[in-house]
């Protein structure tokens, strides 16, 4: 699309998602989770979208992008900053709070991640009978189970 001689006609937050309407009947989209300003913002803020020909804005929050950014899947300083810094380890969350890989499936934990690390998240009763320093590989081989399983209340 050139956005030179394609217009935006509208702007709007819906459904979690930025979405705009060009006159020729495309439309650019994205998560407002993949942009650390619009993430943080109110349902008013994020739908207060000010369009100029190059790009849209946000008055409340402080935050410009532009059509050739946005259709080059630049929704802002994340994604920048993942791509400066190759060693990321995360990725944006889905609009269920889950951290999300590359593919957009939820991420499994890390089997060196340590019971009292995982206890800080599920509760002093997860994986009881084994040391905080104990690593989750080591509590899934010897009951058999995952991760999900472990938290689950009986």
């Amino acid at each position: 699309m050139n956005t030179s001689a394609d217009i935006a006609c509208s702007a709007v937050f819906e459904n979690g998602f930025i979405l705009v309407r060009m006159e020729s009947g495309a439309e650019i989209r994205f998560l407002v989770t993949e942009n650390p300003r619009l993430a943080r913002g109110t349902h008013d803020q994020l739908n207060h979208i000010e369009i100029s020909p190059f790009g849209l804005h946000w008055p409340e929050l402080n935050e410009d992008l532009s059509f050739r950014g946005l259709l080059d899947g630049d929704h802002g300083q994340f994604q920048k900053k993942l791509i400066n810094n190759m060693s990321a380890k995360h990725y944006p969350k889905g609009l269920d709070g889950r951290e999300r890989d590359k593919s957009g499936q939820i991420r499994e934990k890390r089997g060196d991640t340590k019971v009292g690390t995982l206890r800080k998240e599920y509760g002093d009763g997860f994986a009881k009978g084994y040391r905080s320093d104990t690593k989750l590989e080591t509590v899934r081989e010897a009951t058999g189970k995952s991760l999900s399983e472990l938290v689950k209340k009986k």
